[in-house]
């Protein structure tokens, strides 16, 4: 289920040490920090923001070169490093502690984050998030080898313009900046998802998880394994939603975050799956 309609507030700039930041922040209370996939930009939690209606204070963040925080601002194409400027962004924003919430490849960012400063991080929660090993997407694309083709100045020219294609046949969507386009092939040649999952396995945090089982992106056998390896904490599946179950099952994960983090350090022992249709 999704709200009537989308939140949309205002986006706002914070300037950190490595450069400017955009994010939004709206509602009170416990706070949430949304990280978006990749592609991705805040304005995929624009549904999941309506559904919380206030409840928590949902602050997103752009993530650089994706959506509106610019490439310059870029600390690293590694995980490690995309969440140090995660929480330099907290540190901005005098956020002391939150519940990190992560889509897709933001999930590993989230993921990063909290063995970074497990002291800053009440939870995660990871939607449709990346597995202990590669997806379809990962698997189909060839990230290494698309990169460094993208890389050559001639043969780069030529394969920009199939990248639109090529993404909306996993189900984002066709308007994609091509560039972000080019700087999503660059994060996937640089993941190490060997490196995710040990990760996940020694997590010092308790994590939510949630998928939908018609993915075509994260097939559900990758995210049953998340869901097994990660620590405790609720567990969401749903038969319908696909990849992008934060705008699809707005309503559901909205009210199971606002439950979860309302619990001391969000820790909601692990029990059967919650799977509704």
């Amino acid at each position: 289920m999704r709200p009537d309609r989308p939140s949309d507030p205002p986006q706002l700039g914070l300037e950190i040490a490595r450069g400017a930041v955009v994010y939004t922040d709206e509602g009170q209370g416990p706070v949430i920090v949304a990280l978006h996939g990749a592609p991705g930009s805040t304005r995929d939690w624009r549904w999941l923001g309506a559904a919380l209606d206030g409840r928590a204070r949902l602050v997103r963040i752009g993530l650089p070169g994706l959506g509106e925080t610019p490439l310059e601002t870029e600390p690293g194409t590694d995980f490690g490093s995309q969440a140090s400027l995660v929480l330099d962004a907290l540190t901005g924003l005098g956020i002391e502690r939150a519940h990190l919430v992560g889509h897709s490849m933001g999930g590993g960012i989230a993921v990063a984050a909290a063995h970074l400063s497990p002291d800053r991080v009440a939870g995660i929660g990871l939607l449709a998030s990346l597995g202990l090993r590669a997806h379809h997407g990962l698997q189909a694309s060839r990230p290494k080898l698309s990169w460094g083709l993208l890389s050559m100045p001639f043969v780069g020219r030529a394969i920009r313009p199939v990248l639109p294609v090529a993404f909306k046949a996993f189900g984002f969507p066709g308007d994609q900046p091509v560039e972000a386009l080019v700087r999503v092939m660059q994060l996937a040649a640089n993941v190490d998802v060997l490196a995710h999952a040990e990760r996940v396995r020694t997590l010092p945090v308790p994590a939510l998880v949630a998928w939908t089982d018609d993915d075509r992106l994260i097939t559900s056998d990758i995210s049953r394994e998340l869901s097994e390896a990660a620590p405790e904490g609720p567990r969401l599946c749903w038969p319908e939603g696909g990849h992008f179950l934060l705008k699809t099952r707005s309503v559901e994960l909205a009210d199971a975050l606002v439950a979860w983090v309302a619990t001391p350090e969000a820790l909601i022992p692990r029990g059967p799956l919650s799977e509704t249709s």
